[in-house]
């Protein structure tokens, strides 16, 4: 069963061999245009590149399974309702990381007022535990799963629609979910300094009416690699002449460190 029953062999496992923390990196857009679906796919390989196992949990706003030319027939609440195991809910990409779909089984989670730490811990108690996972959705999905201290990251534009259709989301992340720590990264600019006006403009917005906690997560420049490997079904590591898109994308993973990401970790006290 997913929710990790623990056999003899895991409970030893964890005695002499304690497993480090899953780290949930939970990202949403606030509307169709911003790149979302590259952007997941890209850090989910990026990632996976970078020696971690990763699986994205897919609230429907990304199509992150559709992006990668995954056949995924199975959802999130097959697997929690213990109709599937793991391996037959979720489809591994051919560049490493699991998609795992979740419209359905994570609308029927929050619903039933579930809990985002048994469930997230429930990817550490896995045979082959996960090290990453990335819940890419709607504002109200990622914001109900994340906790209050830890970033809840947005993908933007520069454009001034984008910043203040975002700007909207982090009200009503901030207003219904109580939620006070927010990151932003910039997509498709043309420079790195445009990013960071961009930023600036909504994070001193957000932090003079909302009081929140408004952090810069870095920029992704422009470069027709990200579209060429949206149609190939693959991402910038995979796709011809793509090198400058892929070292953005390893350099964006490695900052990922000092982000405030949720971290689950498997203790006694465990649910």
């Amino acid at each position: 069963m997913f929710d990790g029953a623990r056999d003899q062999a895991t409970g030893l496992r964890e005695m002499f061999e304690p497993m480090p923390a899953l780290s949930v990196i939970p990202i949403a857009s606030a509307r169709r245009g911003m790149g979302l679906r590259s952007l997941v796919v890209n850090l989910a390989v990026g990632c996976a590149r970078a020696g971690q196992r990763v699986v994205v949990i897919d609230a429907g706003a990304a199509g992150t399974a559709q992006a990668l030319g995954l056949h995924i027939p199975h959802d999130l609440a097959s697997l929690l309702a213990g109709d599937r195991e793991f391996e037959d809910a979720a489809v591994q990409s051919s560049e490493g990381p699991y998609i795992l779909k979740a419209q359905q089984g994570l609308c029927e989670y929050i619903a039933a007022a579930g809990d985002p730490e048994a469930l997230f811990l429930g990817f550490r108690r896995l045979e082959q535990p996960f090290d990453v996972a990335i819940l890419a959705g709607h504002t109200h999905e990622v914001a109900a799963m994340t906790r209050n201290q830890d970033d809840l990251v947005f993908v933007t534009s520069p454009e001034a629609e984008a910043l203040t259709a975002t700007y909207a989301e982090i009200k009503r992340a901030h207003a219904d979910h109580a939620q006070l720590a927010f990151r932003v990264l910039v997509n498709r600019v043309d420079t790195d300094n445009d990013g960071l006006v961009a930023f600036k403009r909504l994070a001193n917005t957000a932090r003079k009416f909302l009081g929140a906690s408004i952090e810069y997560g870095g920029s992704i420049n422009r470069n027709s690699a990200f579209a060429m490997a949206d149609r190939s079904q693959c991402s910038v590591f995979c796709a011809p002449d793509a090198s400058n898109a892929a070292r953005q994308i390893s350099q964006l993973v490695q900052s990922m460190q000092a982000w405030r990401l949720g971290r689950y970790a498997l203790t006694e006290a465990s649910p």
